[in-house]
Parts: C-alpha cells; structure tokens; sequence
C-alpha cells in the first residue's frame, strides 16, 4: 500500500501517539496493509462493515491463521475503524475468533460412549463462539493488566470476564486515558451518557456498573461511590417472542440442507441455547434413557433434558453422514457443499459449527415466510410456550429449560394461545345471562 495514502499516514500518526511499543506499532501497521491489499483501488475509509467480515472471516477459515494472529488483526481494525475513525460497528467487537487447535489426538474409528471416554468439563468443546482470555490483550494500561488478572481470580466463567473487561475498555476509549485517572463525576456522567445516548438496555447498564464498581472500590480500593447506589435499572415487562406450531413447521420445513435443519430442529425439540446445542457431543447423548445431557449451560451449570425417539433417529442418520469422533455438528467450513469432500471435512473438522451459520439461515427462512422478529432463541421460546399449552407443569419446564428461578419460566403464561383461549371463554361465561 502506499505510504502517502492519507489515512493509512494519519492512522501511522495516531498508533504512535498511542504509547505503544515500535514492534506493536509496526505489527498494526502491516495488518492495515494486508487489509488494503484484500481490497485493491478501495480507499479504506470506504470499506463498509459487511466487508470486514468478510475479511476477517477470510483469515479465519480460510487462511486459518493463528488465534493470536487473528486477535492482532481484529485489535488493528479496531484501533483504525473505532478509535480513529469514530465507527460504532458492533462486529467489531463480537467477532468470533477460535483456537486452530484439533480438540484431541484420535483414532479414525469412532469411539462409543462410555463412562471412560465421557469428556470433562475442562476438555470438551465450547462452541465456536470462542471468548478470548482478557490475560492475553495487550493492554494499553497496567491497571487494564490488573483488572484482568482480578477478573481471573473472581471469575470461572471465561465469557463474564470478557465481558467486564470490555465494559472496562469502553471506558477507557471514551474517556481516552487511563480509566484509575478518573473522577467520580466523570464516571456518573458516562453512566448517563450509556443510559439516555446510547439508550442501553437495563441488563448492560447493570453490567457497566458491576464492572466499574469492582474495578474503582475492587481493584483501585476506592471509597465506596455515591453513584453505584444511585443508578437504578429495572427490566421493561417484554414478553417473548413466540412462533405457533404451524409456523414452527413451515420455518424447519424451508431449512432445505439437513445439516443445518438437524440443529434447528434439535434446538426446538429439547428447548436447547445455541451455544448448547452446537457444543453437544456424542457423549452426551443417552439414547437408552431418551435424555440428553447439557454440559456447561449458562452459569455453568449441567442438566438432563429428555429427547423424543423421532429425534434421535434424525441425529443418528445426521451422524452417520459425518462420523466424527466427537462432535454431534462439527464445522461444515468451506469448499464443496455436498458428496464425500464434504463429509470428509466434518468428519475432520476441530471446532463445532459456528453460530452465525445457523442465526443467518435463520434470519433468509424468516424473511421467505415473512415471520418478523423470529431468531434461534424464539423456538427455544416457542418449546416452553407450546409445553405449557399442552399441560406441562411450570417446575417440569423450568428443569427442562435450566431455568435458576420460577419466576423466568412463569413468563410464558403471558403468551400461551391456550390459557388466553380458557380466559375468554370463562368471560363470556360470566356476561352471559346478565340483565341487560
């Protein structure tokens, strides 16, 4: 690329004034470089979002660059695109990045499920949505490197310290110093920025604040601030989106590839997370039982959930296609879509299919039926409602679903066709006969 390109020459400027080290500066540098050469004569300031994915999706799954590697590229395009350009591009900041690692030396035959061969918690896939460690950033400040080693010890689950220390890093870019400079004030103006500008949602203000409160009084052992009180967030009273059998029907029916029909089914027959269904492997199916065993689910928690016989039959013809010696839905990845190329690829695939295969085929099958607002986790949803409707019991959804509290499970009563039916017909039960 040229050097006299104006942005590339102002971005050269602006990492230098970042502080940070020459072999850094020069490593961003050549990523923005690789960057322009993937698109030749397209200025760089008019390369959209939808192109940097494409991009870095490119590096990912088909250069197969290593994870560090493809973390410095992310953080470069992050570093031109955000912070010197002003973009709030969300993909920047969600892009699923994963370990180019096989998940574990084995034989070409498959194993059989058996308590000696069962995977652990610590070893077995997590999906393809991959949280980087926050030890691993390179952190523009020590107290940054601090608060990551914090997050460490306080924090099992990988995707909440990410999380926290994301929140910490927007903190830190908005302000544009170093976050353990800053004063109270500075702090609640940011909340009210977050809450009326950038009109987040209640859960990620909460987020913030948790993630403030235990880097300022936590970390940095300040007094307790005023404003950590003060902020008050409740949830809007939503309901959740829910699909009727029919349209259930219609949208799995419009899933014409088997590979990604499988999951989707699966999600809605067991009322699975995405995360939970893409990281299921063979050793968590108990076919004897009818059960299926959810390993890892959110707050880490493991359960049982009982899986129809018609649906295992469609997992075994789905296995017998791939044969991989662990996982249930391995990546598909690129290249030729069908015949034995492809099954030899799944078969030797090292991460599960990623999720957004599955939340854009959804999103085209939704748009063909003109469904609105139906993603993945509306048939999660769609299971409980139609379970209720049925004549479930609440406590029987809740195990099913892993729900922690009742009171969560208790929100499809808002949204069950049948208990709204029953309603009005005692309703009009009531008014009938009365004088008029």
């Amino acid at each position: 690329m040229r050097k006299q390109n104006d942005l590339y020459t102002q971005f050269t400027a602006f990492v230098e004034t970042k502080g940070l080290m020459a072999s850094t500066q020069e490593q961003y540098l050549r990523q923005i470089r690789h960057l322009a050469r993937y698109y030749p004569g397209k200025p760089l300031e008019h390369i959209t979002e939808r192109q940097l994915s494409d991009y870095l999706m490119h590096r990912r799954d088909e250069q197969e660059v290593r994870p560090g590697t493809l973390r410095q590229t992310l953080v470069a395009i992050r570093c031109l695109y955000c912070d010197l350009l002003g973009k709030d591009w969300r993909l920047l900041h969600e892009f699923e990045l994963h370990p180019n690692k096989p998940l574990a030396e084995h034989s070409t035959t498959s194993p059989s499920p058996s308590k000696s061969t069962s995977p652990t918690h610590r070893d077995r896939p997590l999906g393809y949505r991959d949280y980087p460690d926050p030890l691993t950033y390179d952190h523009p400040y020590l107290c940054m490197k601090q608060f990551a080693e914090l997050l460490a010890l306080r924090y099992d689950c990988l995707r909440t310290r990410h999380a926290y220390y994301r929140q910490l890093n927007l903190l830190q870019r908005h302000f544009s110093c170093d976050p353990q400079t800053l004063t109270e004030e500075q702090v609640r103006d940011y909340l009210l920025f977050l809450k009326f500008e950038k009109q987040w949602k209640p859960k990620t203000i909460r987020q913030a604040v948790a993630c403030l409160k235990c880097f300022f009084e936590g970390l940095l052992k300040q007094e307790p601030w005023e404003v950590f009180s003060q902020i008050s967030t409740r949830d809007h009273d939503t309901v959740p989106v829910v699909l009727s059998r029919q349209q259930v029907h219609d949208l799995i029916n419009s899933i014409r590839l088997r590979r990604y029909r499988t999951p989707i089914k699966l999600i809605y027959c067991c009322g699975l997370r995405l995360s939970e269904c893409l990281s299921l492997t063979i050793h968590d199916i108990q076919s004897n039982e009818g059960k299926l065993r959810i390993r890892q689910g959110k707050g880490l928690k493991d359960r049982m959930v009982p899986i129809a016989q018609a649906m295992l039959e469609d997992l075994r013809v789905y296995y017998r296609f791939h044969r991989h010696h662990s996982l249930i839905f391995p990546n598909v990845g690129r290249g030729i879509q069908h015949g034995r190329q492809l099954s030899l690829r799944m078969k030797n695939a090292s991460m599960p299919m990623p999720h957004s295969s599955l939340q854009r085929l959804l999103v085209a099958a939704r748009e063909e039926l003109q469904i609105p607002d139906a993603t993945v986790h509306t048939l999660r949803h769609s299971f409980a409602t139609h379970l209720i409707e049925k004549g479930a019991s609440l406590h029987v959804v809740q195990r099913i679903l892993g729900h922690k509290s009742i009171d969560t499970t208790m929100r499809y009563l808002h949204v069950t066709h049948q208990s709204q039916e029953d309603t009005l017909g005692l309703i009009e039960n009531l008014c009938h006969g009365l004088p008029r």
